[in-house]
């Protein structure tokens, strides 16, 4: 069973969309989900609404035995 890590799992709305992408292909409909954000309200919630998904802080558990890594970063402000 693969095992996907999301990092920036805090992007609830985000996180639930990509991730029902993944779980569209049936080869990954089985996977196991870790989460990871900064945020532990806004990782709860990610928690709450993608169900089948183990939350943590810590990257050392987040990358253990990992078959698919999602990043998403948002840059907001003006970086220029």
């Amino acid at each position: 069973m693969p095992k996907i890590a999301f990092i920036g799992a805090g992007s609830v709305v985000f996180t639930k969309s990509v991730l029902s992408d993944c779980f569209s292909y049936p080869g990954l409909r089985e996977s196991t989900i870790t989460l990871f954000d900064i945020s532990e309200p806004r990782l709860r919630l990610a928690e709450m609404m993608v169900g089948n998904a183990q939350p943590t802080f810590l990257r050392q558990n987040l990358l253990r035995g990992l078959d698919r890594l999602g990043f998403w970063g948002v840059l907001v402000g003006n970086t220029f």
